[in-house]
């Protein structure tokens, strides 16, 4: 079962026609993969912080099949598709939390260095 985090959409993340802004699913991404990290105990700060290695961001893409809009609240769902000795395939899916929609599924490859 993918980790979920509930998300609402707030009033600066949305365009005058109150629709999320294309990028902020890049941010809703981020922070559900920090709130799965916490949840499986690593506090990403001082995870950073102490070790040397790290996992930059090598490639996204974005597919968007409905509005996410202003004041509703969207579950992402996280998991992992695939690990490699040198990176690791995340899958996140943006649904509506109240009617199950599809909002939009996004794919980020993060590489590990050291």
């Amino acid at each position: 079962m993918p980790f979920q985090h509930i998300i609402k959409v707030r009033f600066n993340e949305v365009d005058a026609a109150g629709i999320v802004f294309f990028s902020r699913t890049y941010e809703y991404c981020h922070i559900a993969f920090e709130e799965l990290l916490a949840n499986i105990g690593i506090d990403f700060p001082t995870f950073l912080s102490s070790n040397r290695c790290g996992f930059p961001l090598v490639h996204s893409d974005a597919d968007y099949f409905h509005p996410m809009k202003l004041g509703e609240t969207l579950k992402i769902e996280i998991s992992l598709k695939k690990t490699t000795t040198s990176t690791l395939v995340f899958s996140y899916n943006i649904i509506g939390d109240n009617d199950d929609i599809l909002r939009a599924k996004v794919t980020l490859i993060h590489a590990y260095v050291s």
